[in-house]
């Protein structure tokens, strides 16, 4: 099992935002109003939160996700808009962040982070309805956003 010593401080941050990066991207691919987006972010969030809490206490990925690491790439993250992500980049760092675990980690943890990254996107469609009026009708899972978690899928080799 690898340890968080045996990464640089920008490896760290790019593991740490690559699952939040996901969630924003499936929010940028139909935007939900308000309330729904703030419920997609919420939804990737607890995808990571759990993640962290499955993991062994001692490994990587219990320390990337803790709460604190996890807190400073929100703060980070916030200033960030989701319909101005650049799709080509984030799909970029989603490969050099498994990349990065690959060289250094074990194959669990590998395969623990790539299931992450696609259970963020799953929670984050599935967290609220687009279309449809005061919450009659709509769907849970765009169009857009299935694409996107597709795309990841496909990426991670899901």
């Amino acid at each position: 099992m690898s340890q968080i010593s045996e990464y640089t401080s920008e490896e760290v941050e790019t593991l740490c935002r690559v699952p939040l990066a996901v969630g924003m991207m499936v929010v940028g691919a139909s935007l939900s109003g308000p309330v729904g987006i703030v419920k997609e972010l919420l939804a990737a969030r607890q995808a990571i939160k759990e993640a962290s809490k499955q993991a062994p206490e001692n490994s990587v990925l219990h320390t990337l996700f803790s709460e604190a690491n996890m807190k400073a790439q929100n703060e980070q993250m916030s200033h960030e808009k989701p319909q101005a992500m650049d799709k080509a980049k984030q799909m970029g760092k989603i490969r050099q962040a498994i990349s990065i675990l690959s060289n250094k980690g074990e194959a669990s943890e590998v395969a623990d982070y790539k299931a992450l990254l696609i259970k963020a996107a799953e929670n984050t469609a599935n967290a609220a309805k687009e279309g449809g009026f005061l919450g009659i009708g709509g769907k849970r899972v765009t169009e857009e956003e299935q694409a996107v978690i597709t795309e990841i899928r496909s990426l991670v080799g899901s």
